[in-house]
């Protein structure tokens, strides 16, 4: 008999030679509790600043008394089994672009088997900005200042000296940068 519902059942044993008068069955009351199986969630995908790389896990676990982090060679602080820990990569994690980190429930009850969940915490290539110098063939003339841009995360966003927010600026005579 497979029980689907939560109660208490009687189990009823006889012999060979049961006789409800003179040998009678042996009865074994057996309470069943249906326990729901573990549900974890690792917490969003998340991409992080290179040069800044730790990540703030935020892992949460239902229907089992805790849970454990792999999968990462780096550092879990303050340790592998704390669901809300942060995560510091070693340089190799760092130059591959991304680490795959598992959170897997421990402790499911009830017969059910512990659940598990992959978040991936990508480390882009550091920003960078390369802006040529230029001179201006004569008096009055005007130049177009394009900045190349590469690494980090698009879309970029663009903060010149004079105030312009556009990735291209056209200019007279002066000094400019751009962040």
């Amino acid at each position: 008999y497979t029980a689907t519902t939560a109660g208490t059942y009687q189990l009823e044993v006889r012999d060979a030679i049961y006789d409800a008068a003179t040998c009678p069955a042996l009865l074994i009351s057996v309470p069943v509790v249906v326990t729901n199986p573990p549900v974890v969630n690792a917490g969003t995908d998340q991409t992080v600043c290179t040069a800044t790389p730790t990540a703030f896990l935020n892992g949460s676990i239902t229907n089992a008394t805790g849970g454990t982090w792999s999968g990462g060679s780096g550092t879990f602080n303050p340790n592998i089994n704390t669901l809300n820990a942060s995560y510091t990569p070693t340089a190799g994690e760092i130059a591959a672009g991304f680490v795959n980190l598992t959170l897997t429930s421990t402790g499911a009850g009830g017969g059910c088997t512990d659940d598990s969940d992959v978040m991936t915490i990508v480390y882009p290539a550091l920003l960078t900005n390369t802006l040529s110098s230029y001179t201006l063939a004569c008096n009055a003339s005007t130049q177009l200042l394009s900045p190349v841009v590469s690494g980090g995360v698009s879309p970029y966003g663009y903060s010149w000296s004079n105030g312009s927010a556009a990735a291209s600026i056209t200019v007279g005579g002066g000094n400019y940068c751009v962040t």
